[in-house]
């Protein structure tokens, strides 16, 4: 007797083998079905389904009783059901491993047909869903109706964050590769496949809001064509050799078809899967999908960085396929330049230069002041800037730009605005060298001159955490000043970075040196607000391409390990950094910002993954002084570069970038006030310049 499925109450459940417990995994079966509802019996049941990657006899035994059940469910219940049984398909739970009687596996099949079209409407049907849900549930519809995914399912939830994991199938090396998180451009051309298919099914449907996205151009130029194979794959029902690649720009597609905020953003980063990268073990290109899936027929793609004669290639073209040799695989040939590096991630698309925008500004005043070299705001009432010149501080009013006199006499290098009970206090570093304390609100100057080793070069606050990470394991002297408390961190001309504590005024142990390598600058990025265990992290610049980390949650006190090599910053088109700043960016950890003095700017983690593409140099921008960051009154990222002729405002979220035309030299920046008052503080060669930015307006294409 043919049986397509396991009946709740067969004895055949007793030969189905389960994670933990065969009997605990049946009940908690039977529950779900009994129950109809994705309870506690549920996650019960997955936990003995699916295990690292690994599935068991259970896996396939529950998948024709939960396909049944998937239309009794809520649209919310739908979906979580549809994006776990995808799980369990990519992990290999189509196949039962041993069917305890005949017509199991035939059941299955059977039941994972009728997974196709359930689960594609559902998708169509879900506008509710964020965007992480949106791709696992992309991927869960794909694997229905052609298991392809492997680990690529596990790995997609982690795409927008800026990396993937994955395994060298040639050299079997651990792969790392970023660039991922909201490129501007495709690393590469789309995947040059044309489908054979007889029809699309239930699929034609997906095809025909594919179509509807590229006619709205919703995820910017340069997509079009990967839209295109998406939409052919769809119309021709998923061919069966359809290569990795091209399934995932299937799994983009649908994701840029959903009505979420953050879909173009994932679509983008997830459509970097048809790219290819370098083995730096093995010195072998491949597909990235396969380096993340690694299927047993994985094999290494052509490079090459010269144009080759037409008669060798298919269609004329560098990117074609070239003619397969009898009994090999089909080669692809890539352009270099389009090729991801472990160490770097991707490349910026070659010949890519940023949209522009028109950037509405205004002038809300202006300080003759004498050429300005540090900046500081201090908050307070009124709000105070504090311009450093080669022969004073002076203080001026932030919200008018009127003159209240000089702070101290001497010139200063650096300047920092430390938060010290309810008041705030200017750190200055002193062209001689010294730190010194003045107290805003008096005029008054606070104690005696500081030195340290070598003579001070850069100033930033930083804020230590509420408690220590670890009470126990967290050093004295880290565990005595993590009560909250706003400290002063100091770079001098000798690579040192210390810590002053802001209440005593006297020197706390010293972080961390690179002898010989002046700390140019310093950056914070604070910790965030309401969060009891947040940090913040000290981002140090040195005469090179060095950049530190530390962060006020260290426990041993020891800077990070895991800060961008200058292999990284280098592939990133870095020469000389010249500044930092950090951002905090909902959906992001505490990205920072690293700007060069040839108008290169790039964002990372502050653990050393690179985020979207970097803003390319810019000779009519070069030298580059300064990098501030602010949000316009969207809440999104501007990033600002003080240049030759004045400010360069780039907008990582809409790949555009502005430039505001000065009439006199900038040389250092900061900026003010919320996302609805946004200010950018610009000291130049004769003074002070505060301008309010307002959204910017896309210039009409050509």
């Amino acid at each position: 007797m043919v049986i397509d499925r396991i009946p709740l109450d067969s004895p055949l459940w007793e030969q189905v083998s389960a994670c933990y417990s065969r009997r605990d995994a049946v009940e908690s079966l039977r529950t779900v079905v009994a129950t109809r509802q994705l309870g506690q019996a549920w996650k019960d049941l997955l936990g003995e389904a699916l295990h690292q990657g690994d599935v068991y006899g259970i896996s396939s035994a529950a998948i024709p009783h939960l396909v049944d059940l998937a239309p009794q469910l809520s649209v919310s219940d739908r979906r979580e059901l549809w994006i776990c049984v995808g799980l369990l398909i990519g992990s290999g739970a189509d196949r039962f491993p041993s069917p305890p009687a005949a017509g199991l596996q035939e059941g299955l099949t059977s039941a994972l047909r009728v997974a196709v079209g359930a689960s594609v409407r559902d998708f169509l049907a879900d506008t509710a869903m964020s965007a992480s849900d949106a791709v696992m549930f992309a991927m869960a519809c794909v694997s229905f109706a052609r298991p392809w995914a492997g680990r690529d399912t596990l790995e997609a939830p982690y795409l927008p964050m800026g990396y993937v994991r994955g395994t060298c199938p040639g050299c079997e090396a651990g792969l790392e590769i970023d660039g991922f998180c909201d490129p501007f451009a495709p690393p590469c051309p789309a995947p040059d496949y044309q489908p054979t298919g007889t029809g699309g099914g239930p699929w034609s449907a997906v095809a025909d809001s594919i179509d509807d996205v590229r006619r709205a151009g919703v995820l910017g130029a340069g997509w079009d064509d990967f839209l295109a194979v998406a939409s052919r794959v769809a119309r021709n029902g998923l061919p069966p050799d359809a290569p990795a690649p091209v399934m995932w720009c299937l799994v983009a597609a649908m994701l840029a078809t959903r009505p979420v905020a953050d879909a173009p953003r994932w679509a983008r980063a997830v459509f970097r899967c048809a790219g290819h990268v370098r083995c730096p073990g093995c010195d072998l290109v491949w597909s990235v999908a396969d380096v993340v899936a690694v299927p047993p027929d994985a094999h290494p793609v052509t490079v090459t960085d010269r144009v080759l004669p037409d008669r060798v290639l298919s269609d004329g073209v560098q990117t074609a396929l070239l003619p397969a040799p009898a009994g090999a695989p089909v080669a692809r040939v890539v352009p270099v330049a389009t090729v991801a590096d472990p160490v770097s991630g991707f490349r910026p698309a070659p010949g890519w230069t940023p949209r522009g925008v028109d950037v509405p500004v205004r002038i809300r005043w202006r300080a003759e002041a004498g050429a300005v070299d540090t900046v500081a705001v201090v908050p307070g009432r009124p709000g105070i800037v504090a311009a450093g010149t080669a022969r004073a501080v002076t203080y001026w009013d932030l919200e008018t730009g009127a003159a209240m006199g000089p702070a101290s006499a001497g010139g200063a290098v650096a300047l920092a605005a430390v938060a010290v009970a309810d008041r705030h206090l200017l750190a200055v570093a002193g062209a001689d060298g010294a730190l010194r304390w003045w107290d805003p609100g008096t005029g008054r100057r606070i104690g005696r001159d500081a030195r340290g080793p070598a003579p001070l070069v850069s100033l930033a606050a930083i804020t230590m955490p509420a408690e220590p990470a670890d009470r126990y394991r967290t050093v004295g002297w880290m565990s005595a000043i993590s009560d909250g408390r706003t400290v002063l961190a100091a770079g001098d001309q000798n690579g040192a970075v210390r810590l002053w504590d802001s209440r005593t005024r006297n020197p706390l142990p010293q972080l961390f040196q690179r002898a010989g390598q002046p700390v140019l600058a310093l950056a914070t990025g604070d910790a965030v607000a309401g969060e009891r265990h947040s940090h913040a992290d000290l981002v140090a610049i040195f005469d090179d391409l060095t950049v530190d980390v530390w962060s006020s949650h260290s426990v041993h006190g020891q800077r990070s390990t895991m800060a961008p090599s200058r292999a990284k910053l280098a592939a990133a088109g870095h020469r000389h950094i010249v500044g930092a700043a950090p951002s905090v960016t909902p959906g992001r950890n505490r990205p920072m910002l690293l700007a060069d003095r040839n108008g290169t700017t790039s964002m990372w983690e502050t653990f050393g993954i690179r985020l979207t593409d970097p803003l390319p140099a810019d000779p009519d921008h070069a030298p580059v002084t300064d990098v501030t960051t602010l949000h316009d009154s969207r809440g999104d990222l501007a990033v600002v570069t003080a240049g030759r002729n004045g400010l360069r405002v780039w907008y990582p979220h809409l790949g555009t970038v502005a430039t505001i035309a000065l009439d006199t030299r900038p040389r250092c920046l900061t900026t003010t006030g919320d996302r609805h008052n946004p200010t950018v503080i610009v000291g130049h060669d004769t003074g002070l310049l505060a301008l309010a930015l307002d959204q910017p307006v896309p210039t009409p294409g050509p």
